[in-house]
């Protein structure tokens, strides 16, 4: 029994082993010192060996190496061993127990409770032979279960709740300093408790100096889950490989290859290169082309979030890469891509949904001018035709979209957006609507005023406020570019305003079939009330008064959410998608 041990750290005079090449750093000794460690046990000697069995006890024990620190370290390790004159041969009679109480790693990184291992087996043998010292190990290692946590400067700590499932480590060391072996991961599983993720079955195989693979690693995540009530994405398995691809006595290059989604369809790739010695490396992440048809495969598959897009058809792709170096990352770039797609959503139907969207860089996002979203026709009540947008995303904290253009068909005229700056961060955005040629009658029908039709064609311009999904119009005016007529013909006005004197009678007589010769509407609209209407008419009734002209002022009440929503839908097309995106990055 010894007591009170302390032993300070060392740098090796050279690498570990000579073989690891003249860039490695010599191997470090830590600080240690041990409360109390015993040795129990018999040995009994034979003619040419030496048998018996060792009980390992240490307590209080205390690691340091800059910055770790490891403290209250307690190991319990009954042993078996056999010494002869060729080899020694070491072993546990029984599991081993090692417990971590307390790690401080000098960085993020907190554990919430000791880390505890029992060692189910460990045979070590250590061989001599014509060429020298041969070690061959194989341990098996049963971590319990731990939490994690990771600091972050102005959020809340991630947790992460561990199980470390089971790891095995077999390996030989021959007489020329070449060591080869195997590292296992089995059945470990991860759950983020903030993000609401889940990792389960988890497994990892290393190849160490293998002498058919080399250095190779082999990894897959049975099953990823998002355990919100909504999940965000179905449940995902994964898998993947790293290989040393650089020829015999180059330079390692690593090559990662990774493949996952669900079940029957492996919708993710992502694929890497890095070089150690060098720096540089790079990573790319795809969807790979996704074809949706009504009958085959549709969104809800891949995440039920869009279980409410039905009956949809066209491809999808996307992609990142980045490239790096040892000064960091140095070149980042991405495309989204839709094209043809259509689907119902609801009551609204997309047909011919086409997007591009390619990003020179990731950090912050940016792109080149002139990235396109065209749709051929929205309909959710008031069809919407030919929608064009045309934006750029711009550099900056946080990146803004600097719209082009953007312009759409309705009620037989065009309807189109003033260039604009949209800041995806602000409360709520401006633009400014301009209405060319649509169609008066049809304007009618949709704001929805009983016995109100007429002919001719509008312009103008409406000033839109989107906020909190809202649409409000402040101080929009249209006006008709010819001469026209509007009949304003109600039985329910009739009747109401019969007593109201001989003028209304006119007024109402004249409104039923009135030639205008000017026709205008200011527009207003608050988030809380319908649209208020007022109209201005110049023109007589040929009928009336031996066509006298009358100037006419009406103040109409509608709800117009309708119109006004179709063209938030049209709008929102265009950049809400992105908004979101910039607001999380």
């Amino acid at each position: 029994a010894l007591s009170k041990v302390k032993l300070s750290g060392e740098k090796s005079a050279k690498p570990v082993s000579e073989t690891a090449g003249k860039n490695s750093a010599a191997f470090i000794l830590p600080d240690m010192a041990i409360d109390q460690i015993s040795v129990k046990g018999d040995i009994h000697g034979l003619a040419d060996s030496w048998s018996g069995q060792l009980d390992v006890d240490l307590d209080g024990g205390q690691l340091t190496s800059e910055p770790l620190n490891i403290q209250r370290i307690t190991v319990s390790l009954p042993m078996q061993v056999i010494l002869d004159q060729d080899s020694w041969r070491i072993g546990l009679r029984n599991p081993g127990q090692i417990t971590l109480g307390k790690i401080d790693s000098g960085a993020a990184l907190r554990f919430q409770n000791p880390l505890k291992f029992s060692i189910s087996q460990a045979n070590l043998e250590l061989v001599k032979n014509s060429q020298g010292l041969a070690l061959k190990h194989d341990i098996t290692v049963l971590p319990a279960d731990f939490s994690l946590l990771v600091d972050q400067d102005k959020s809340p700590a991630i947790e992460a709740q561990i199980h470390p499932g089971k790891i095995a480590l077999t390996g030989a060391l021959d007489a020329k300093e070449k060591y080869q072996g195997r590292f296992t991961l089995s059945d470990a599983a991860v759950l983020l408790p903030q993000s609401q993720l889940q990792l389960e079955a988890i497994s990892a195989t290393l190849h160490l100096d293998d002498p058919e693979t080399g250095t190779a690693a082999d990894f897959a995540i049975g099953q990823l889950q998002h355990l919100a009530p909504e999940p965000l994405f179905a449940a995902l398995s994964i898998s993947g490989s790293i290989r040393n691809e650089a020829a015999e006595g180059e330079p390692a290059v690593y090559a990662l290859n990774v493949a996952g989604g669900v079940p029957d369809l492996r919708y993710l790739k992502i694929t890497g290169k890095h070089s150690p010695i060098s720096g540089n490396g790079m990573l790319k992440a795809e969807i790979v082309s996704l074809n949706f048809s009504p009958d085959r495969l549709q969104p809800s598959a891949l995440s039920p979030v869009l279980s409410q897009l039905e009956a949809v058809s066209g491809q999808i792709s996307a992609s990142a890469q980045f490239k790096w170096s040892n000064q960091g990352v140095h070149s980042s770039r991405g495309a989204f891509e839709l094209r043809h797609l259509s689907f119902t959503q609801e009551t609204a139907k997309i047909g011919d949904l086409n997007a591009s969207l390619h990003l020179e860089n990731l950090f912050p996002p940016s792109s080149l001018p002139q990235q396109t979203l065209t749709i051929r026709r929205i309909d959710s009540g008031i069809p919407v035709e030919n929608l064009l947008v045309s934006y750029q995303i711009e550099s900056a904290d946080p990146p803004r979209i600097v719209l082009e253009k953007a312009q759409f068909s309705m009620m037989d005229g065009i309807l189109s957006l003033a260039p604009a700056i949209i800041d995806p961060a602000a409360a709520h955005t401006d633009v400014l609507v301009h209405v060319n040629n649509i169609d008066l009658g049809t304007f009618f029908n949709l704001i929805q005023i009983d016995g109100l039709t007429g002919s001719g064609h509008l312009d103008g311009e409406i000033p839109i406020r989107l906020e909190d999904n809202q649409v409000m119009i402040r101080k929009g005016r249209l006006a008709a570019a010819a001469p026209g007529v509007l009949r304003f013909q109600s039985e329910k006005a009739s009747q109401l305003l019969a007593t109201a004197g001989e003028e209304m009678n006119l007024l109402l007589q004249a409104v039923q079939d009135f030639h205008y010769t000017e026709l205008s509407l200011d527009l207003d609209k608050s988030a809380t009330h319908g649209l208020i209407a007022r109209l201005s008419l110049l023109g007589n009734n040929p009928a009336v008064k031996d066509g006298q002209v009358f100037r006419l002022n009406i103040n109409l009440e509608s709800d117009i959410d309708k119109i006004l929503q179709t063209i938030n839908q049209g709008y929102s097309l265009s950049h809400e998608i992105l908004r979101n995106a910039f607001r999380r990055h």
